[in-house]
């Protein structure tokens, strides 16, 4: 499955302060660029109970500019790799995974695959 970085916004934290803080603590210390804003999704999640969770999730385009990502959470995140974001972008999204993409990372690479040629 392709899943982002992500997490929650704290309060009074700004949605960059949150890209930036969530991407330290899940990835290690790296210098991004962030290009801009994607499109907001709205997703209901089960948890593993099925209650359903609802989540606004704010993705972001952004470049890594520096700095080696990591697994920083292996307990929530054991087994998890980083692609790079060539190598994602040059599959069709039915082939990413047996196509088991979440429906916010499926929609956030089809909207930054008309503009990956232009970074």
């Amino acid at each position: 499955m392709i899943e982002p970085l992500g997490g929650e916004v704290d309060a009074g934290e700004s949605l960059l302060d949150a890209l930036h803080r969530e991407v330290t603590e899940e990835a290690g210390d790296l210098l991004l660029r962030v290009v801009r804003p994607l499109t907001p999704q709205r997703l209901t999640v089960p948890d593993t109970r099925g209650v359903l969770h609802r989540w606004l999730v704010h993705p972001f385009l952004a470049l890594l500019l520096g700095g080696e990502p990591s697994v920083r959470e292996p307990e929530y995140n054991a087994g998890f790799v980083f692609v790079p974001m060539a190598d994602v972008l040059s599959q069709p999204l039915t082939k990413l995974c047996g196509g088991l993409l979440t429906e916010s990372a499926r929609s956030s690479l089809a909207e930054i695959r008309g503009e990956a040629a232009c970074l």
